[in-house]
C-alpha cells in the first residue's frame, strides 16, 4: 500500500546557464521535458534545448535547406505552411513518444489558428496534420490547453478567439504509433510490403483476368462448333454475315477488356503513388494523419473561465483551476473533467469540486502541475497584481495548503511556464512582470513528507 505524502517544501534554484545561444525574454512560450532535456519552443519557430546535466542552452539544428525554403514560403502564403509561422505565440505543445504536438495560437496581423504540427524530436522534422478534408475540426483559438491520456488521447479544450470563448465542446486525436522502415530495402520492394490490401487487388485483378481469359476460349470454341454446324446447314452468305458478327463481337468483348485491364492497370497505379505520397522519402516512415473528433460532454454547465486556465492530468481527472471570463472577471474555482473511457465513445464529465483550507486568491495565467498527488500551483495575475506565492492542494482531501518555500524564489510574474520532470523535481522558465519579458530559469526541489507519520509525531509532541 502506497501511504499518501504532502508537500512540506520546495527549494528553489536560480540556474546559472551556458552557451552561445539563450532564449530571448518571452512569455506565453511553451516548455517540455524530453531525454534529459527541456524542450522550449514558442520565438520565431526556434525550438531550444536545455541540456540539464551540462546546465547549457543550444538551438535545436534543423534549419536545413528545405527549410529556409519554406520559411521563404510561408511569408508569401500563410495558408499553406509546412512548419509553424515564425509569430506564433500564445500556443499549446505536449511531447508523446518523441514528438512535439503543437496546436492552435496567435499570429500578429492574422488572428488565432488552429493548425497542427507535429516537430519529430529524433529526426528534427517538422510534419503539418492535414485537416482539409475533416469535418470536425477544433476552433480556431489560443489561451487553451492540451494533455495527454493515458499517453494516446491527447485533448484540447478551452480558449478564446478575440470574439467568442470555447467552453463547451472539447476535441480529441488519438496518437497511432508509426511504421518504419529501412528507405533501400522499403523502396525497393514497395509492391510486396507497402499495402497487405494492394497485393490483395493485384491477385484479384489476375484472377479476373485469368478468367477472363478462359471465358474468352470457352466463348471461341462454342463460336467455333457454332461456324461448323452452321456451314453444314445453312448457305455461304448467311456464314459470311455470322462470321462478320462473330468477329465484330469478339472485337467488342476484346476491347471490353482491353479497356477493363486499362482501368485495373490505372487503379494499381493510382493506389500505388497514394501510397507513396503518404512516406517520408528521407526517413523511410509511413506518416499518420491524426482525425480530430468532438468528446461527448455529460455533467454540469462548464466553467466560463476557460481562458489563462490551469489544467493537471491525476489518474483519469482533469484538474482544471482559476482563469477569466469574458468578464474580465478572475476565478479561484476548481473543477474536474472526469475521463471515461471504458466504452467505445471516450466520454468527459464536469463537476465543480468544494475545496477547504488557505485557497489561492482568483487569478490567471499560472502553472500548475500535480506532484504525488498534490496539486501544485504557482504565480500568476489577477487585475492588478502579479504572483509569486505557491499553493497546494492535497487531491485526496481537497484541502488547500502553503509549503515551505526556500532558497532563490522566482520573482512575481505570469505567462511562464512549468514542467515536471520526475516526482521531486520541477523547472520554471520565463513569463512577464509588468510590461516586461523574462528569460529566466528556476530549479524546484521538492520535499515530500509521509502525512501519516507526521501525524504521527504531532500526537507524540
Amino acid at each position: 500500500m502506497i501511504l499518501p505524502n504532502f508537500l512540506q517544501e520546495i527549494h528553489c534554484e536560480k540556474i546559472e546557464t551556458k552557451g552561445h545561444h539563450w532564449p530571448t525574454e518571452t512569455r506565453s512560450h511553451s516548455l517540455n521535458f524530453f531525454e534529459n532535456k527541456l524542450i522550449l519552443f514558442g520565438e520565431n519557430i526556434k525550438i531550444f534545448e536545455f541540456e540539464i546535466a551540462k546546465l547549457r542552452w543550444r538551438i535545436y539544428n534543423y534549419e536545413s535547406k528545405e527549410t529556409k525554403e519554406i520559411l521563404q514560403i510561408n511569408k508569401m502564403n500563410d495558408k499553406n505552411q509546412k512548419i509553424p509561422n515564425q509569430e506564433i505565440g500564445e500556443h499549446t505543445s505536449i511531447v508523446v513518444n518523441g514528438k512535439m504536438y503543437v496546436f492552435g495560437g496567435f499570429i500578429p496581423g492574422l488572428g488565432a489558428v488552429n493548425d497542427l504540427f507535429i516537430f519529430d524530436l529524433v529526426n528534427r522534422q517538422w510534419y503539418q496534420n492535414d485537416q482539409s478534408q475533416m469535418c470536425d475540426v477544433p476552433n480556431k483559438r489560443f489561451d487553451h490547453h492540451c494533455l495527454v491520456f493515458r499517453n494516446n488521447l491527447l485533448f484540447i479544450f478551452g480558449g478564446w478567439n478575440l470574439y467568442k470563448y470555447f467552453n463547451k465542446k472539447i476535441y480529441a486525436i488519438k496518437l497511432k504509433e508509426t511504421w518504419e522502415y529501412d528507405s533501400d530495402d522499403f523502396f525497393e520492394q514497395e509492391n510486396e510490403n507497402l499495402n497487405p490490401n494492394q497485393n490483395q487487388n493485384q491477385n484479384q485483378n489476375q484472377n479476373q483476368n485469368q478468367i477472363q481469359n478462359i471465358n474468352q476460349n470457352q466463348n471461341q470454341n462454342q463460336n467455333q462448333n457454332i461456324n461448323q454446324n452452321q456451314n453444314q446447314n445453312q448457305n455461304q452468305n448467311q456464314n459470311q454475315n455470322q462470321n462478320q458478327n462473330q468477329n465484330q463481337n469478339q472485337n467488342q468483348n476484346q476491347n471490353q477488356n482491353q479497356n477493363q485491364n486499362q482501368n485495373i492497370n490505372i487503379n494499381q497505379n493510382q493506389n500505388i503513388n497514394q501510397n507513396q505520397n503518404n512516406i517520408s522519402n528521407e526517413i523511410g516512415e509511413i506518416l499518420i494523419n491524426y482525425e480530430w473528433k468532438s468528446v461527448i460532454v455529460e455533467g454540469i454547465t462548464p466553467p466560463d473561465t476557460l481562458r489563462g486556465f490551469s489544467s493537471s492530468l491525476w489518474r483519469n481527472k482533469i484538474f482544471i483551476f482559476g482563469g477569466i471570463n469574458e468578464n474580465n472577471e478572475f476565478s479561484n474555482d476548481l473543477w474536474v473533467l472526469h475521463i471515461n473511457d471504458l466504452r467505445e465513445e471516450v466520454i468527459c464529465v464536469w463537476s465543480k469540486l468544494e475545496t477547504f483550507g488557505n485557497c489561492p486568491s482568483p487569478r490567471a495565467f499560472h502553472s500548475a502541475d500535480v506532484i504525488d498527488g498534490n496539486l501544485l500551483i504557482f504565480g500568476g495575475v489577477d487585475s492588478s497584481d502579479f504572483f509569486q506565492d505557491f499553493f497546494c492542494l492535497d487531491l485526496s482531501q481537497l484541502k488547500w495548503y502553503q509549503p515551505i518555500i526556500k532558497g532563490d524564489i522566482p520573482s512575481s510574474r505570469s505567462h511562464h511556464s512549468m514542467t515536471k520532470i520526475n516526482e521531486t523535481t520541477l523547472y520554471i522558465f520565463g513569463g512577464m512582470f509588468n510590461d516586461s519579458f523574462l528569460n529566466d530559469l528556476y530549479k524546484l526541489n521538492v520535499v515530500l513528507k509521509n502525512k501519516f507519520e507526521e501525524e504521527r509525531k504531532k500526537k507524540i509532541i
